[in-house]
C-alpha cells in the first residue's frame, strides 16, 4: 500500500508540472524539497498528513515518504530509483 502513495504523491507532483503554465528555461527549478499534503480521513475519521522529501542528484530522484500507518505511528517509504527524465518543472 505504501507504493501506492508514494506514486500517488510522485503522479501528484508531476501533474501539477504539467499543469502550470510554460516558462522560460532560466527559470527552471528542482523537485526537490518537502512537499507536504493532507487528505480526508475515512469515516469522518482524523485527516491524514503526509510529507515526501525529495533530493535530486543529475536525473536521480530519492526520498522518504512519510504516511500514517494504521496505528498513527508514520511509516515511512524510501524512493530509490526514480528518476526527474520524464518532466520538466518550472517556477511561475
Amino acid at each position: 500500500m505504501n507504493k501506492c502513495f508514494v506514486k500517488l504523491g510522485l503522479c501528484a507532483l508531476f501533474a501539477l508540472a504539467l499543469v502550470a503554465p510554460s516558462q522560460a528555461a532560466d527559470k527552471a527549478i528542482s523537485p526537490a524539497g518537502t512537499w507536504n499534503w493532507t487528505t480526508p480521513g475515512r469515516n469522518g475519521g482524523p485527516d491524514r498528513k503526509m510529507s515526501l522529501e525529495l533530493k535530486v542528484d543529475g536525473d536521480k530522484v530519492t526520498g522518504t515518504l512519510t504516511s500514517p500507518g494504521r496505528d498513527g505511528t508514520p511509516t515511512k517509504t524510501e524512493i530509490s530509483d526514480a528518476s526527474s527524465r520524464t518532466a520538466k518543472l518550472a517556477s511561475p
